[in-house]
């Protein structure tokens, strides 16, 4: 429900996942965890504080990572009844397009904190906020919507994004992927690569990363990386063909059906 926003758009084209590489918006790498997260049914939030600046825009071009047979449910801001279906062996993905309290068809409050509850057991969620770091979007959520400091982890990826003018044209950047884990108190953050302003290019994630995000999800750190570089190699190959969003959902398919 008003996915993209009162914001006066008339249904507006999304972008795939290859023209978000070749603007130079998230890098390969980054884009290849997020599928490797996405599809085993993660959170994600992504942020950035200006209006227009490509959050929703990011977020559904990242779709296809989702599970072939994830179910997505969309909220209804302050309508909503969480009238949800069951958790079954596909994941169920809480579709909230902005958590803020800017328009009632966006949420906040007691929504949000339920919403997170039900994270923890076992839904996922995918959302925008207007933040401009990770350490922004956990602090609002601790501190003015009022979710439980030990119940943020289970929001899985944090993808902020920096937006400038540069040159005569709008650049974007995302300025790291984070990796949160849920802990007693704060949640501990892993940074699975980021962007270096000196150089604008994306530095890759350590091993130590790695590890972290291979210990969330079952393997270890050398054969993440191996299936992150493989995926990476993938996408950056369909980007450079400017393969269409159709084109994209049909590689990734083909690579799932694959041994």
């Amino acid at each position: 429900m008003s996915w993209w926003g009162w914001h006066g758009y008339s249904q507006p084209q999304p972008l795939s996942i290859t023209q978000v590489l070749r603007a130079g918006n998230l890098s390969a790498e980054m884009a290849a965890l997020l599928w490797m997260g996405l599809e085993k049914g993660s959170s994600i939030v992504v942020a950035s504080d200006p209006p227009s600046s490509g959050k929703t825009t990011t977020l559904s071009a990242l779709l296809p990572f989702f599970p072939a047979d994830g179910v997505l449910y969309f909220t209804r801001g302050l309508g909503e009844r969480f009238e949800l279906p069951p958790l079954g062996e596909e994941p169920v993905y809480l579709m909230v397009n902005e958590i803020s309290d800017h328009l009632p068809v966006y949420s906040w409050g007691a929504n949000v904190q339920r919403i997170f509850e039900l994270m923890s057991e076992g839904y996922a969620m995918a959302s925008t906020m207007h933040c401009d770091t990770t350490d922004e979007v956990i602090d609002q959520l601790r501190d003015d919507v009022g979710v439980e400091e030990s119940l943020i982890g289970h929001l899985t990826f944090v993808l902020p994004i920096d937006v400038r003018w540069d040159q005569g044209a709008v650049r974007r950047r995302s300025l790291e992927l984070a990796l949160l884990e849920p802990c007693d108190g704060a949640p501990q953050k892993a940074t699975l690569g980021e962007w270096s302003e000196t150089t604008d290019s994306y530095l890759s994630p350590s091993d130590e990363a790695l590890a972290s995000f291979g210990a969330r999800f079952g393997d270890d750190a050398s054969t993440v990386r191996s299936e992150m570089e493989g995926r990476a190699a993938m996408l950056i190959d369909l980007a450079e063909r400017s393969a269409t969003a159709d084109e994209v959902e049909a590689a990734i398919a083909e690579y799932r059906a694959k041994p």
